[in-house]
C-alpha cells in the first residue's frame, strides 16, 4: 500500500459529512472504481477491489445477511458490520496490533476498534490475506475500552454459522484468499 498526502481545497463541510452525503469520491476527483473512507479522521483512498473481493461482497449481498440492501446508517442502527479485507488496507479492518502506526503519540484505531467503541454488537471480518484466510465474528463490544471481548473464527471455505439474531449459515466454499 502506498501512502500519499495531498492538500485539497477546503471541504464545504467536514469530510465525514461529505462522505455521508455520498459526495466524497466526486469531491476528490478519484479514478473510477476507487473508494474513499474516513478512518480516524483521515481520508483513506483504496484502489478498485479485486475480482475475488467483489465476488465475496456480491455473494453476501445476495444472501439473507444483506437482504435489506446497502444503505448508509449510523452505528446505533447496526447489529452487525461486515468488512472484507483488501491487500491495500487490511490493517484498517483488523484488531489493532503493534504494526499500527502512531499519530500524535497515540495509537491509530482501526475499524475493529471503531465498531466496538460505537457498540456495534457484531463485527464479521472476512480476512482474505493468504497468511490468515479466515472469517472472524467478533461480539460482546466493550465501548469504553474500544474492543470486542469475544470472537469465533472459521477458515475460508468452511461455512460460517451466525448466531441469533441472524441464525443462518453462510457458504464460503467459493471464497478465496488473495492471489
Amino acid at each position: 500500500m502506498s501512502i500519499v498526502f495531498v492538500d485539497y481545497p477546503p471541504f464545504p463541510d467536514s469530510p465525514y459529512e461529505v462522505w455521508v452525503r455520498g459526495e466524497l469520491e466526486g469531491f476528490l476527483s478519484l479514478p473510477e472504481g476507487s473508494r474513499a473512507e474516513i478512518i480516524e479522521g483521515d481520508i483513506v483512498v483504496s484502489p478498485a477491489p479485486r475480482f475475488a473481493h467483489n465476488a465475496i461482497v456480491d455473494k453476501a449481498r445476495s444472501d439473507e445477511v444483506a437482504e435489506a440492501g446497502l444503505v448508509i446508517i449510523g452505528p446505533s442502527d447496526m447489529t452487525m458490520a461486515v468488512e472484507v479485507t483488501s491487500p491495500s488496507n487490511a490493517d484498517h479492518d483488523r484488531e489493532p496490533g503493534p504494526q499500527h502506526r502512531q499519530k500524535n503519540g497515540n495509537r491509530i484505531k482501526t475499524k475493529w476498534a471503531d465498531y466496538a467503541s460505537a457498540g456495534v454488537e457484531y463485527y464479521l471480518l472476512v480476512d482474505c490475506d493468504p497468511r490468515v484466510s479466515r472469517a472472524i465474528l467478533y461480539s460482546e463490544p466493550n465501548p469504553s475500552a474500544s474492543r470486542y471481548e469475544a470472537a469465533i473464527a472459521w477458515n475460508l471455505g468452511a461455512p460460517i454459522v451466525l448466531p441469533e439474531p441472524f441464525g443462518l449459515t453462510v457458504d464460503t466454499a467459493d471464497w478465496k484468499a488473495w492471489s
